[in-house]
């Protein structure tokens, strides 16, 4: 059973819209939950140094729910797959995989990134695997799970 509270935050709304299937909401509440736990609400972005050094129970939290409720289509860990399936290294930034990455999970469309995810994400089980949660500098995250 995945632990829904920390001393950092509470995952029990997060948890309410992935069993509902609300996948935009879902997305936005990752957001949100990120920007709280590094004490980046007022800022509203997150600095690659926040991705780095995020908490790992939180971030285990966040991926097992994504996962759970999606029925490993969605969620961190399926991305991080990804990422190591498409040669990137923990941690590690590397465009040529990122590019790649970018076109498997349907973050780029004919060679473009996405510029609105409000209107061009998919939020539905349908998206390619690993589509959501839509997160920048994601590949620091990989090496926390």
């Amino acid at each position: 059973m995945t632990k829904l509270q920390t001393n950092k935050a509470d995952f029990h709304k997060l948890d309410r819209l992935l069993q509902q299937r609300k996948w935009r909401e879902s997305d936005r509440e990752t957001k949100e939950l990120m920007l709280k736990i590094c004490n980046r609400e007022k800022e509203g972005w997150l600095l690659q140094d926040d991705y780095e050094y995020f908490p790992s129970e939180e971030l285990r939290i966040i991926d097992e729910l994504w996962t759970k409720y999606s029925n490993g289509h969605f969620g961190l860990s399926v991305q991080k797959k990804i990422w190591i399936d498409c040669g990137g290294s923990l941690g590690i930034r590397n465009d040529e995989v990122y590019e790649k990455f970018g076109d498997i999970v349907g973050w780029r469309r004919r060679g473009d990134w996405l510029t609105e995810p409000a209107s061009e994400y998919i939020y539905r089980l349908d998206a390619p695997q690993g589509h959501l949660p839509d997160l920048t500098h994601l590949w620091h995250l990989f090496y926390r799970l």
